[in-house]
């Protein structure tokens, strides 16, 4: 049977209550993420979509210029989005030792202030509203001290995120994603970075990404009782970067 082409484009707010309904279901069964938001605790699935696309319309005018999202859609259906990918071009930040550079803590600090004052709806929450903070917090620390360790701030590329609808899995969505993310990068003769997840690393490891190192937290009151692991990979480039 004769797959319809996958086809990416940058996405837009329009596209947002799309992008959140495919990243709740893609994510549904990863140990991750569901330590990240409890079933106990998630709200009902149209609150949840709701508020994603609410945060996201609020952030989307403070975005740095860095940020890249795109969007895969199929030939045979191009109204629908079937997957999706957060994408992060270089910053050179070796002058800081990969921590934030003073513009861009400025910037960050600026943009935290207005979407606080931009809060005008229900949907939008604090944070722990349906979330383990613990978790993220702990999360959040181990990863950008791996991201920091690895590059020392040095230019590359970032996955944040990729995802697939589960009902397109296995149809080349995935593989196109990851596939704009490394033409960025070879372009530029820099590497691309991401962490995965167990379960997605040798997909990676088959477009030329090696782990790097790991990380892993306990599981919930310090036991392994929900304890989550994941490879921090990287593919470094074909290509040197250029001098110009």
């Amino acid at each position: 049977m004769h797959k319809p082409q996958v086809i990416i484009e940058p996405a837009t707010l329009a596209d947002w209550p799309q992008i959140e309904a495919t990243r709740i279901n893609a994510f549904k069964h990863e140990p991750i993420v569901r330590r990240m938001e409890p079933v106990e605790k998630q709200p009902a699935l149209d609150i949840r979509i709701a508020r994603g696309v609410n945060l996201r319309t609020r952030e989307a005018p403070f975005d740095p210029p860095y940020y890249r999202f795109v969007k895969a859609t199929l030939s045979s259906d191009p109204s629908k989005i079937v997957g999706s990918a957060f994408y992060w071009s270089p910053v050179d930040r070796t002058s800081t030792g990969g921590e934030l550079l003073p513009e861009e803590k400025a910037a960050k600090l600026e943009r935290a202030e207005k979407l606080e004052r931009s809060k005008s709806s229900k949907l939008d929450f604090e944070d722990g509203d349906g979330f383990d903070m613990s978790f993220i917090d702990a999360f959040k620390k181990d990863i950008f001290e791996k991201r920091r360790d690895y590059f020392l701030g040095k230019p590359h590329w970032f996955l944040e995120l990729i995802y697939v609808h589960s009902d397109h899995q296995g149809q080349g969505v995935g593989k196109a994603l990851l596939q704009w993310g490394i033409d960025q990068a070879e372009s530029q003769g820099v590497p691309i970075y991401l962490e995965a997840t167990e379960p997605g690393r040798p997909v990676y490891e088959k477009n030329g990404f090696r782990v790097v190192t790991w990380s892993s937290l306990p599981g919930k009151d310090g036991t392994e009782v929900g304890a989550v692991k994941w490879p921090c990979m990287v593919r470094d480039p074909t290509t040197k970067a250029s001098s110009a």
